[in-house]
């Protein structure tokens, strides 16, 4: 099966269970049913193998080559993934609603999570991993589409071997596509349906180029960027790609729709989830456009403390814009930078720029493409090996060293607990935990209440990031300490 092919069946996948999570029957018996069906359709059309067989009939020379890059990029990234789920966003918001949706077969308004409802369909695909394997189970779907996304390249029409092989050693040559390949976050998810629609359209397959956007913009609200982009890119064939298109959004964004009434939720309507703005005046805007690019490789402060890029990938972007053709390209990049400038500031959400720009990239270095790719990966290598010894052996501690407020919620009993500070210990807590920075228990809507009154048995506190004055104004005489250590205090409602 080709990695195109495969990357279609991911999303036809996730949009059917999409579908049924809906309906309420997203059951394990279902899910096999599912997914059995897939393969079964899959095998009865298979496709012919790229590239000439040698003499003894098997695969080509360059079959097997993308074989063992692919194997090789496996157990490489594969330690990684075998750790447990600390990443801050996975616990508070991913992996909770994979949870619910695991143990529940559908999808609901969960108004005790960070955002009740948002674009999902990566968490449900994520759901059979989790039934089979738990929470580190689901790091191998990020994983496979690492890879898929890999194999993209190493196959991408009209291309030569050379450029496909040189842009798959760029990508994976930085170090934050290998930490979002191993954990339970979107964005290689929606680098890799952007990718793959784009591979698409350079086939001019319109419809599954359309369905791929739609499923990109399925995964997270920023795929609607690539969606307006395709339509431009398919203007031969607007009707097939629009088609297409429509097919990959209407079962998520028609959901939200029936659940909130914003098919945007929650940006199109007043609402009380969106999370309060940090405030950037426009010259610190314009600044960081000036040096966004150094941000993401060395000042990573300022980007959200997200993994560097490569080097390489900075100046590629940069040459892209300025120096070499491709109207297509050089329109998308500019015009997404511009909107990031824009957007709270995570290097996270440039991924899905990084196999376009790779590929510009590798067309033309190829007069250095040997250096260009040991370096790569060099880079590649040595943060897998940075990662390890930093993040040490997974020991029955890794969890609490990591997030220590995990250590005051064990000491909980039975009831509904509030935290304030602590939003990652939402999968830890269950149904039972509530507490974020927006929605019906906002921190600013609870100072001061009393907690006893609105069923609460517990407050935990975290003392790095919960406010003294919410403290001050909410703990209370009638409060029993239970636990306290330096990082947390869990305290009794009386």
């Amino acid at each position: 099966m080709t990695p195109i092919r495969a990357t279609i069946a991911l999303a036809a996948i996730g949009q059917m269970f999409v579908i049924l999570a809906a309906c309420g029957v997203l059951k394990p018996w279902v899910i096999a049913m599912v997914i059995a069906a897939a393969a079964l359709l899959l095998l009865r059309h298979p496709e012919r193998s790229e590239g000439p067989p040698d003499r003894l009939g098997g695969p080509s020379p360059s079959s097997r080559l993308r074989m063992t890059v692919l194997i090789a990029a496996f157990f490489l990234l594969l330690p990684l993934a075998l750790y447990p789920p600390v990443a801050f966003d996975e616990t508070c918001y991913h992996l909770p609603f994979i949870d619910a949706i695991a143990k529940s077969g559908a999808i609901e308004l969960r108004t005790d999570f960070r955002f009740p409802i948002f674009p999902i369909l990566q968490e449900i695909i994520c759901v059979p991993a989790f039934l089979i394997g738990g929470a580190i189970a689901t790091h191998f779907v990020a994983l496979g589409e690492t890879l898929l996304l890999i194999a993209l390249l190493l196959t991408w029409p009209k291309e030569q071997r050379a450029t496909q092989f040189l842009a798959a050693a760029i990508v994976i040559g930085n170090p934050i596509l290998i930490e979002l390949g191993t954990v339970t976050y979107v964005d290689v998810a929606l680098t890799l349906f952007i990718a793959a629609a784009f591979y698409c359209l350079d086939e001019e397959r319109f419809l599954a180029a359309g369905f791929l956007l739609g499923t990109a913009a399925s995964v997270k609200y920023l795929g609607l960027f690539f969606v307006l982009a395709g339509l431009f890119a398919a203007r031969r064939s607007i009707a097939r790609y629009s088609l297409g298109a429509a097919a990959g959004m209407l079962p998520m964004y028609g959901l939200l729709f029936a659940l909130t009434g914003d098919p945007l939720f929650p940006f199109l309507k007043k609402s009380i989830w969106i999370l309060p703005p940090i405030p950037r005046p426009f010259s610190e805007k314009a600044i960081g456009a000036l040096r966004l690019f150094w941000d993401i490789t060395f000042d990573r402060a300022r980007v959200n403390w997200q993994p560097p890029y490569s080097p390489l990938f900075a100046i590629a972007i940069l040459l892209v814009i300025f120096l070499w053709g491709g109207a297509r390209l050089r329109a998308i990049s500019v015009l997404y930078l511009a909107i990031f400038t824009f957007l709270p500031q995570d290097s996270r959400y440039l991924l899905p720029l990084l196999p376009l720009v790779s590929l510009a990239a590798a067309r033309h270095w190829q007069r250095w493409r040997v250096p260009i790719a040991a370096l790569s990966i060099a880079i590649a290598i040595g943060y897998c090996g940075f990662r390890l010894v930093r993040q040490g052996r997974p020991d029955a501690h890794y969890v609490e060293t990591r997030i220590p407020e995990v250590r005051a919620l064990r000491r909980r009993g039975e009831g509904r607990i509030y935290q304030c500070g602590a939003e990652q210990l939402k999968f830890f807590g269950g149904r039972d935990l509530v507490g974020d920075h927006a929605g019906p228990w906002a921190y600013d809507r609870m100072s001061g209440q009393d907690l006893q009154a609105m069923g609460f048995r517990y407050l935990l506190v975290s003392h790095r990031a919960c406010p003294e004055e919410w403290q001050r104004r909410t703990v209370r005489a009638s409060f029993e300490n239970v636990y306290q250590d330096r990082d947390a205090t869990l305290w009794r409602v009386r």
